[in-house]
């Protein structure tokens, strides 16, 4: 089974603008106008920095992250002390262009304009940024269409070359079903000593995904390949279209859906027949719990085959756009009972809440 290790990363960025996009453009080029005419007025530059930061969010919204990148670092040379300016840099930075050294500083500067709440992202941040750079050193880039895969001098870029083509493959089937697609994504190949440590040496890890896909290239070739990179693009597509806030067994309920076919286990496949006679059935409104706070390995590996369970009749009952809709009503303060009976109305929630439906 998956394991999610590490919470993933998201794009943490606040403003206090009212204004419309028309209403910003009109601001810009006047504080630009003002600026010219007086190009020492602090005051007209920190306003400048803060309108070029509520445009980087406009562009990275637009998924146009180059010039959302430009915006934020013309905000912080106006005003160096912009700590949302800086804190987005370092996500990008980190998150799109691996490029760990000018996360760090970006997030450094950040930390002390930050209120406690996010200082302590920041402190997470960068203390997995650190990370990353050690155990990184040596890699190489291959570049794909919309993936840069990074992985160590002693494997082969023929190799990096086929995950690539596979990778490819599978994005364009995600994003045909949610109509949407993260603009680059970052894949990091690791020999097993690094990929222990960033696992804390779980055995039950295969593969992660907290903003980057990772994974061990002992997997690499093997019978797990294909389900370990369909199911952390699945994580990273569907954190790109509806961010954090679903309920983790909606996360991997789809993660697996979106898997090859896998073999299970005699002992899965036990769990796997019980679930679907009804016996040991999580009511849903308990099943994250179960994921966070489990009492033994049964309880996970039940967690994910029941998620897994839910998900696929949910994609094969719906019509249309309906599973997108229901993840969209949840992300927008829904409960899943109030997104369910919206986009499934010929089906019962007590069914699904309990288990009494057939695949």
């Amino acid at each position: 089974m998956m394991a999610f290790i590490l919470p993933p990363l998201h794009f943490v960025f606040a403003s206090d603008s009212t204004l419309n996009k028309a209403d910003l453009e009109s601001t810009l080029s006047n504080l630009q106008t003002a600026l010219k005419k007086d190009p020492k007025s602090e005051r007209i530059k920190q306003n400048l920095s803060a309108a070029l930061t509520d445009q980087a969010r406009v562009f990275f919204e637009r998924k146009q992250t180059d010039q959302a990148f430009s915006n934020l670092k013309e905000a912080v040379s106006l005003a160096p002390k912009n700590g949302p300016a800086w804190f987005f840099l370092g996500d990008i930075a980190y998150l799109q262009q691996s490029d760990f050294r000018y996360a760090l500083k970006c997030w450094k500067k950040a930390f002390p304009l930050a209120p406690s709440e996010i200082q302590r992202q920041i402190t997470e941040r960068i203390s997995r940024a650190e990370l990353d750079n050690h155990l990184e050193q040596g890699h190489v880039v291959f570049p794909s269409k919309h993936f840069d895969i990074r992985y160590p001098v002693s494997f082969s870029k023929e190799e990096a070359r086929r995950i690539g083509d596979f990778m490819e493959g599978e994005y364009s089937k995600l994003a045909a079903e949610l109509n949407t697609s993260p603009a680059r994504l970052t894949l990091i190949v690791y020999q097993k000593q690094s990929f222990d440590r960033l696992t804390g040496q779980h055995d039950e890890t295969l593969g992660m995904y907290d903003g980057r896909i990772r994974i061990g290239a002992k997997d690499i070739g093997g019978p797990f390949e294909a389900i370990i990179l369909s199911h952390e693009l699945a994580h990273a597509f569907l954190q790109h279209a509806f961010g954090n806030n679903l309920p983790i067994w909606i996360q991997e309920g789809y993660a697996q859906a979106k898997e090859p076919q896998r073999v299970l286990t005699e002992d899965q496949k036990r769990i796997d027949r019980e679930l679907s006679s009804g016996a040991g059935w999580i009511p849903l409104k308990w099943l994250d719990r179960k994921f966070s706070q489990p009492t033994n390995l049964e309880d996970v590996t039940r967690s994910y085959l029941q998620s897994r369970r839910v998900v696929r009749y949910l994609l094969r009952s719906g019509k249309g756009a309906a599973f997108q809709q229901f993840v969209e009503r949840i992300t927008k303060g829904e409960t899943t009972k109030e997104a369910f009976l919206a986009e499934y109305p010929g089906l019962s929630w007590n069914s699904i809440e309990h288990g009494r439906f057939k695949e």
